[in-house]
């Protein structure tokens, strides 16, 4: 919130001009009454609106007082004592807040300062002419004038110090009137003395502020008959104003009067011993001197230069070699053009400078650049400059890390840049070793940035095949004082060692500098990878094969296809094969840059080459398993439809028939020779592709793709027949079983789709013939799987075949089956009746069938049995009714027989209504015999003579 000054308007204000009866007392008044209020305000925050205002205030007063000054009346004022008690503690008040503000207030506060400093003054000058003072109140106001005077002008307000030193002037000549008056008394001299040089070191730098030169030249002719009566004090003072004016010129560029100027700022202070100068006494004649050096450097003529060189050496000898005096040494040397440049002087100054290096990261920096300055004309000398400097002043001091750093960043940058790389890296190495030895070691940043420059001296290096050279400077990345940057860059470092040792051929320093890796970034992918190129350079299978499954579980595809191409490279193919195989398992459809059909297609002729090499018929086992899961893999990937950044099939059609073909192919050529489950994960793998074609085909590709399928599912199942049949697994063998069944399912719906109808007869009959073969197989695996209720309906399904060999392979399959006799009896019923149609009724043949089924039921239960006996009477009684050839009588006669038997054999152990049913059925059958009745007539005897009691 702003703030109006307050109380300022309370005073009375008397328009200018405007005096009452006591002569302007009431403006007086009202002007100690605002100089009380003022007190207050100064300290007080407004903002600038008020501040201005106040300001206006201040400023009137001011015009004020100014006038009352002018004035050439002197008289005694009835309030004289207050306006110089009012008077002195504003300026009090005035000088005690400049001192406790801080440098940054702002502007308009900064003159509400100097505006209320200059009434102040005014007052008090007010008083001191009405009080008609004498010589020691007129120095007292000389010295306020003065003070005034130079607050204004450091404070830029130039019109204000106008008016101080105008009014100083008039102190001056007053005094000087004085000093006429009374010029025996030296202390009151010595004064006026002092005052006068002071004004006029107040009257020049403002007459220099003002533009007004020559209004400086005319007060310092005046000041030099004093100038060798000043004190120490007076001395600086006048020398500073001086400075202020050459130095000021200088920075213009006015070099002869900038020279005239400073050379009266160091002839005044030269004036006084320099053991009896303050502290910033010192300081200004140095300041002094190298602003008359830069002057005598910037005009650069032999005897400016001549100049220069001499005030430089006689600063040095009297003042030793501080880093000040060393820099004019420098600035002196490097004014000649870089190739004229000493350089021997240039590096000894900066030596020098090092030695007396007081720990400013300012000074450091600066060395630094002109040691980086010196190393484009002598690399070797700047080395040396910085090793000191890095040695002795920085590595091993406490709280000059950060610049030790810098330092030997620095050094290494200059370094690297040396036409001599070899012994350039020798003079590091030894650096390095110092700099540990004094415990010193590069923070992570420095480390870093250290490493990073000294790799594009490796990269060179390598790039020029000087490997060597590169290993060395790998080495000094490696240093200890570079530990900070933590184990990967280190890897990454070893590893460039490696592939410049592997370049080489020097396999054994490959492995050396892969033991004295970390555990951690040893086995990383990248460095494994290396590793396997020394494997396969040295042929040690095992360990390329130890580096594989390393890289192959990191995530970089590249270097696994580096690893195959490598190794092919190498003619090492089983490697070659291991890395595709890793790649292909490994393959990321969404990530990959490979292509994924050419690596299986190359997986696969790798592998089939391998194959062949091998020399042996059944192949070599992890070989064959390899080929398999290739186009297992390659079936998965197909499956999944994958489409390229165009939105393009990968797997073309073309693709397809690759792969299926030679998946197809492989079955047949090594079937025989091959366990059986890898020709059943081939025709697995290519069963899917061939379900991933297309269906938008032509027809006739259509019909082709079927045909494929349907011989896959042929083979399928024959081979999954071939390996139940010897499996000793129950549960594997039923799994077979199984597999097999759903393969014959697939060709027969092949088949009744009609997708294939439009073959030759030829060709059909084939398909048939294997269709029947099938039906055969898929009747055996029911029977092992218990699938009962589908034996009928597989004997039926054969029907229209006319196979007669494969109802006998059927009856065959329940003979040999241990099967429940209602499931043999009905189902064997089934075949031999299809049998009977086929052999054209031929009743001998059909009553061998009888016997062997009955042969085959009669251990397996009553029923089944007894069936068999009703079916060859109800056969022979249907075939005399057709009037065809009778059941034949050897065979009639041997069933009654064994059936009579049977039953007696029942009686024995008392199953009386068995044996009576047995009995029965023996003496129906004996009655069939063409015997005369005589077989029926001595069975029934024999069942006469048993006792039925038991019944």
């Amino acid at each position: 919130m702003s703030m109006a000054p307050p109380g300022l308007s309370a005073g009375r204000r008397i328009q200018g001009g405007q005096t009452d009866k006591h002569g302007g007392t009431g403006r007086l008044q009202s002007l100690i009454s605002f100089s009380q209020q003022l007190q207050a305000a100064i300290s007080t925050s407004f903002d600038d609106r008020g501040t201005n205002r106040l300001l206006a205030e201040i400023e009137d007063h001011i015009s004020y007082a100014t006038r009352a000054l002018s004035s050439s009346r002197r008289e005694t004022l009835p309030c004289q004592a207050q306006l110089e008690e009012h008077g002195t503690d504003l300026w009090n008040r005035c000088i005690h807040q400049r001192r406790s503000e801080p440098g940054d207030v702002p502007q308009t506060r900064r003159r509400l300062a100097l505006h209320a400093t200059t009434l102040a003054f005014l007052m008090l000058a007010v008083h001191h002419k009405a009080a008609q003072a004498k010589t020691q109140d007129t120095n007292r106001m000389l010295r306020v004038g003065i003070k005034a005077g130079r607050h204004c002008l450091d404070g830029g307000e130039f019109a204000l110090a106008d008016t101080m030193v105008k009014y100083a002037a008039d102190y001056i000549a007053r005094l000087r009137d004085l000093q006429k008056e009374n010029s025996k008394d030296n202390k009151d001299i010595q004064e006026y003395h002092r005052l006068e040089a002071e004004y006029a070191g107040l009257r020049i730098v403002l007459s220099w502020k003002r533009e007004q030169l020559e209004i400086a030249e005319f007060v310092y002719m005046n000041i030099g008959p004093l100038l060798k009566s000043l004190d120490v004090e007076l001395s600086e003072r006048l020398a500073e104003a001086l400075f202020e004016v050459g130095s000021g010129l200088l920075s213009l560029s006015d070099l002869p009067l900038a020279s005239k100027w400073l050379d009266r700022a160091l002839e005044a202070i030269d004036l006084q011993p320099l053991d009896q100068l303050s502290r910033e006494g010192i300081e200004l004649r140095i300041a002094i001197t190298q602003a008359v050096v830069q002057s005598h450097i910037k005009t650069n003529t032999p005897e400016s230069l001549a100049k220069a060189d001499a005030l430089i050496q006689y600063l040095e000898d009297e003042i030793g070699e501080r880093p000040v005096v060393l820099l004019m040494r420098l600035e002196l040397i490097l004014k000649s053009p870089d190739e004229a440049v000493d350089q021997e002087a240039y590096g000894s100054v900066l030596k020098r400078m090092g030695r007396a290096f007081v720990g400013s990261e300012k000074n450091c920096q600066l060395i630094l650049h002109h040691v980086k300055r010196l190393a484009n004309a002598n690399h070797y000398l700047a080395s040396a400059v910085l090793d000191e400097f890095l040695v002795s002043r920085l590595a091993g001091e406490v709280g000059k890390h950060p610049l030790a750093e810098k330092a030997t960043i620095t050094r290494i940058y200059i370094t690297i840049r040396s036409p001599c790389l070899e012994e350039a890296a020798e003079d590091l190495a030894a650096l390095f070793d110092q700099l540990r030895g004094q415990g010193f070691i590069l923070g992570p940043d420095a480390a870093m940035a250290g490493q990073s420059l000294m790799w594009h001296v490796v990269d060179k290096t390598s790039a020029e095949k000087k490997l060597e050279l590169a290993e060395t400077w790998c080495r000094l990345c490696l240093h200890e004082i570079f530990r900070n940057t933590g184990p990967s860059n280190a890897a990454k470092i070893a590893r460039k060692m490696m592939a410049c040792s592997l370049t080489r051929n020097d396999t054994n320093r490959v492995k050396d500098i892969f033991q004295e890796m970390q555990d951690t970034t040893r086995n990383e992918p990248e460095t494994r990878y290396l590793l396997y190129k020394t494997a396969l350079q040295i042929d040690d299978q095992d360990l390329a094969q130890e580096c594989l499954e390393y890289i192959g579980n990191g995530n970089n595809d590249q270097l696994l296809y580096a690893c195959a191409t490598d190794a092919g490279n190498h003619g090492k193919k089983l490697c070659a094969l291991r890395a595709l195989k890793k790649l292909v398992m490994k393959y990321d459809l969404q990530t990959s840059g490979l292509n994924i059909q050419t690596l299986l297609r190359c997986t696969v002729r790798l592998n089939v080459v391998l194959l062949k090499e091998g020399g042996r018929p059944d192949g070599h086992p992890g070989m064959i398993d390899d080929l398999c899961e290739t186009y297992e893999n390659a079936a998965a990937y197909i499956q999944q439809a994958p489409v390229d950044s165009k939105g393009n099939k990968v797997f073309t059609i073309e693709e397809l028939d690759w792969f299926c073909k030679n998946a197809y192919n492989t079955v047949l050529q090594h079937m025989f020779a091959w366990t059986t489950g890898y020709s059943l994960r081939l025709l697995g793998a290519c069963l899917i592709i061939l379900s991933r074609y297309p269906d938008d085909l032509p027809q006739q590709d259509v019909q082709e793709l079927s045909l494929k399928t349907a011989f896959c599912h042929f083979l399928g199942a024959s081979l999954r027949l071939v390996a139940a049949r010897v499996e000793d697994d129950v549960e594997r063998q039923l799994q077979h079983y199984l597999e097999a069944r759903k393969h014959i399912n697939s060709y027969d719906n092949i088949l009744q789709s009609g997708q294939i109808s439009q073959m030759g007869e030829e060709a059909t009959q084939d398909l048939n013939a294997k269709l029947v073969t099938l039906f055969v197989f898929d009747f055996e695996a029911a029977i092992t799987l218990k699938s009962y209720d589908d034996l009928g309906q597989i004997v039926r399904r054969s029907r229209g075949y006319g196979d007669l060999a494969a109802y006998q392979a059927m009856g065959d399959a329940l003979l040999g089956a241990k099967l429940p006799g209602n499931v043999l009896t009905a189902t064997m019923r089934v075949v031999v009746n299809e049998i009977w149609k086929l052999e054209q009724f031929d009743m001998a043949k059909m009553a061998k069938y009888t016997r062997c089924m009955f042969q085959a039921a009669l251990p397996l239960g009553e029923d089944a049995a007894l069936g068999i006996v009703d079916h060859c009477v109800e056969t022979f009684a249907r075939q005399q009714g057709q009037g065809g050839l009778g059941y034949p009588n050897v065979e009639l006669q041997w069933m009654a027989a064994v059936s009579f038997n049977h039953g007696l054999d029942l009686y024995g152990v008392g199953e009386v209504q068995m044996c009576r049913s047995w009995a029965e059925r023996a003496l129906n059958l004996a009655e069939l015999v063409q015997d005369g009745g005589a077989m029926r007539q001595e069975l029934h005897g024999k069942w006469s003579l048993l006792s039925w009691e038991k019944e």
